[in-house]
């Protein structure tokens, strides 16, 4: 991460874990803070001989080499959006960057559409790709709400959009659902139907979406005053992008708890986990429908063959809100941060009504 008189600088080396090192880690080495730290390694300005010889030290020590046509950028920007997303082949994430680059295109932007399959040294270098390119502004769907590199260009000053979860430890507007409210509406759909043993199958911990989904499945049943049994709550850690492990992972795990357990019902929590819960179902030899009930988060191409009830998300609002509040920031906004909430909306079909009931 950079920042120093609008220079900004993201390096590569590893620090002793075998992490890829930041300029973080340089300046916490040196015992300076990160702007001495690019200062002292772009020339901008006088850093003290002392103070340079404990810099190039900690550098060295890392294996730290600062990427210099990023760290020579300003903000003479392009006529470009980055758009980095977790996983194109999730169908929520692909239908929001089609409408985002539908409507960039209408403002006159061309749109850069980057995959990171969740992975924090992807991403990292998706965004110094990013930014040395110029982007004007940044619309991204962070890796890890704490650990993400998404920081780095909030305090460079290059305009950051974050959709669908939030990242805790930059200031940046945000696009999302409702998580809480969806999941919870399910829960109480599923009660009132007769359902009192209610499984979730969640992605992974380290986003804000699969936090805040399991809060509204524990907030549903305690309003209930039905105690939360934390064995059906099944976190599937498999990161975006690898269909096969997504699918084998959620049929296994569910697989499991459906055998061990006996739940009366499943909320799957996103659309990837979507065919390997259903599978699940399948295999332990219930019927969807009729002796287990199913909800899932994200409308799919198959959701209304198969009569499954959903909760579905606002695409196209979302990626206009998004784009909406990008182009104000790249027009200049400099006004505090703005969270932008929708409210899904759920569809029920008849996986969520169990006919097999008395």
């Amino acid at each position: 991460m950079v920042v120093a008189d609008g220079v900004i600088d993201f390096g590569t080396g590893l620090d002793e874990a075998g992490q890829m090192a930041t300029i973080k880690d340089v300046a916490a080495r040196a015992g300076v803070s990160p702007a001495t730290v690019s200062r002292a390694l772009s020339g901008v300005s006088y850093v003290s001989p002392g103070i340079d010889a404990r810099i190039r030290k900690a550098v060295a020590d890392l294996d730290y080499t600062p990427n210099r046509l990023a760290s020579n950028l300003r903000r003479q920007s392009s006529m470009t959006i980055g758009l980095l997303i977790s996983d194109v082949k999730n169908p929520f994430f692909a239908a929001v960057a089609r409408a985002v680059e539908d409507l960039a295109t209408q403002h006159g932007y061309s749109t850069v559409l980057c995959n990171s399959d969740d992975d924090l040294v992807k991403e990292r270098r998706y965004l110094d790709v990013l930014l040395s390119e110029r982007v004007a502004g940044l619309i991204v769907t962070p890796a890890d709400e704490h650990a993400s590199s998404i920081a780095a260009a909030v305090e460079a000053s290059v305009p950051v959009v974050c959709v669908d979860r939030r990242i805790v430890d930059a200031d940046a507007d945000t696009v999302l659902v409702d998580n809480i409210g969806g999941v919870g509406h399910a829960v109480d759909m599923l009660v009132n139907g007769g359902c009192s043993r209610i499984a979730i199958v969640v992605g992974r911990e380290q986003t804000t979406t699969a936090t805040e989904r399991v809060t509204g499945y524990r907030d549903g049943l305690r309003r209930h005053s039905i105690p939360v049994d934390e064995a059906l709550i099944v976190h599937s850690d498999v990161r975006g992008g690898d269909t096969t492990a997504l699918y084998d992972d959620a049929e296994g795990r569910l697989g499991a708890v459906i055998r061990d357990e006996n739940p009366d019902a499943v909320i799957i929590t996103n659309g990837p986990l979507i065919p390997g819960s259903l599978a699940a179902i399948t295999r332990s030899g219930r019927t969807v429908g009729t002796d287990i009930a199913v909800i899932a988060f994200d409308e799919l191409a198959l959701s209304e063959y198969v009569g499954l009830t959903t909760i579905t998300q606002p695409t196209d609002d979302i990626a206009g809100q998004a784009v909406r509040l990008l182009l104000e920031r790249m027009a200049g906004d400099a006004g505090p941060s703005r969270e932008i909430v929708f409210r899904p909306k759920l569809v029920e079909r008849a996986s969520s009504v169990l006919t097999a009931r008395p």
